[in-house]
């Protein structure tokens, strides 16, 4: 699945919540730009400060595999055919669609690798702006490089 990680790389902002600096290759890189870009600014006992989050983090491409629902395929099928005419006759209330665990999980391997296929065979690659996975995140507090121009 290497194709479906991202890159490390660091971010910045006001908040845990919302990242408005990155994405930098450097711890280092992300402290300066946020501090060029004034993230944060605060007065502190009569002393303009930044202060802002910084988090490594990953943006991995979205697997359409992973979100096609494919490990309740056989309960839609089962709900579909309920809610259809094709079924409804006395004594036909189901299951229709009876599969052991085995079968079960090769259906859901065989769609997934499907999915895949055909995501790589168009070169499709889906994003989201969300992370799919962080770590090392800091509260950094560092002095206002221009206390004069605060606001």
């Amino acid at each position: 699945m290497a194709q479906y990680e991202g890159k490390w790389q660091w971010w910045a902002g006001s908040n845990e919540e919302w990242m408005t600096v990155g994405p930098c290759d450097t711890r280092e890189q992300v402290i300066a730009e946020a501090t060029d870009d004034r993230i944060g600014e605060d007065l502190v006992d009569g002393k303009w400060i930044l202060a802002f989050h910084i988090v490594e983090a990953r943006q991995d491409p979205l697997r359409v595999a992973d979100w096609i629902g494919a490990d309740r395929l056989l309960e839609y099928a089962e709900d579909n055919i309920a809610d259809s005419d094709r079924v409804g006759a006395e004594n036909d209330d189901g299951p229709w669609f009876p599969a052991t665990d085995d079968q079960e999980a090769d259906l859901i391997a065989r769609v997934k690798a499907a999915c895949d296929d055909w995501q790589t065979a168009h070169g499709l690659k889906f994003k989201s702006f969300t992370f799919s996975h962080t770590r090392n995140g800091a509260d950094v507090v560092v002095p206002h490089p221009d206390p004069a121009e605060a606001d």
